[in-house]
């Protein structure tokens, strides 16, 4: 009989302990969730966006040669590419601001209408495709962090019989481009801060710290491809006299965006 008793005062503690742990995490989720719901944010982004003048130029140029034997367009474009390398070193280009984006050789094909005496004596006429050369291909890329040689260098590019000029785009070195970030990231910051004080003004609200901040921020640059090359060549093969060849290098924009929520 005792024992029996003691057993049913034992389940009987069991079972109010766990009635009383599940009241318990009720009570608590409920407040949690009353504190989640009762936190009143404000959220906002910002952005800036300002113009940037490029401090960097990268060009493209190169050689082609072509002849009957390919140890003879090597030759003659490893000439015609020698001067160029010396050309760039007057112009206080340093070694590694050249570099190679393509070597080539290349075989030539011409299509030739190829006459054949037949054995009664009519003549056949047949197509052809002849190998006539090898053309061989040098492309250096060079980058210009002063641009005020830039003209100068273009106008190398017709002396020196520079068959090859592909382009030229400007941009921003790291350093400037991280510097005019951070400039663009903190006006940002303050353009989605002066937003939310101004929504916490019309409610007569008391604006808290900020809750999150994320950023986002993103550089765009426009390359400014230099075209007229052969139109500066003509004008240089028939003996005309022009001053440095003028290049703009424009403006690129860098912006910045972040998404703020405060709290109040």
């Amino acid at each position: 009989m005792k024992r029996s008793l003691m057993k049913t005062i034992v389940v009987s503690a069991l079972i109010l302990s766990l009635v009383i742990s599940l009241v318990g995490f009720s009570g608590a989720s409920a407040q949690t969730q009353g504190t989640a719901e009762s936190k009143s944010t404000i959220s906002v982004s910002g952005n800036h966006k300002i113009k940037v003048s490029p401090d960097i130029a990268y060009i493209s140029i190169g050689v082609q040669t072509f002849s009957k034997e390919p140890a003879a367009a090597q030759k003659e474009n490893k000439t015609k590419m020698d001067k160029v390398f010396k050309k760039l070193e007057a112009l206080k280009i340093k070694k590694e601001d050249i570099k190679t984006i393509d070597y080539n050789i290349s075989p030539r094909y011409e299509w030739q209408n190829i006459e054949k005496k037949n054995p009664d004596g009519t003549i056949t006429t047949k197509g052809e495709s002849i190998l006539i050369g090898y053309d061989v291909n040098n492309i250096i890329q060079v980058t210009i962090r002063n641009l005020d040689i830039v003209g100068n260098v273009i106008d190398m590019t017709v002396d020196e019989g520079i068959n090859k000029a592909n382009s030229i785009y400007f941009g921003l070195s790291d350093e400037k481009k991280n510097e005019k970030y951070l400039e663009a990231l903190k006006k940002a910051v303050e353009n989605a801060k002066a937003k939310a004080q101004t929504m916490a003004d019309v409610f007569g609200i008391k604006l808290g710290k900020p809750f999150s901040i994320s950023e986002s921020g993103s550089y765009m640059p426009e390359p400014v491809m230099y075209r007229g090359y052969s139109e500066k060549a003509m004008d240089s093969a028939a003996g005309a006299v022009e001053p440095t060849t003028p290049i703009s290098a424009g403006e690129m924009e860098i912006s910045s965006t972040v998404n703020v929520v405060y709290q109040y």
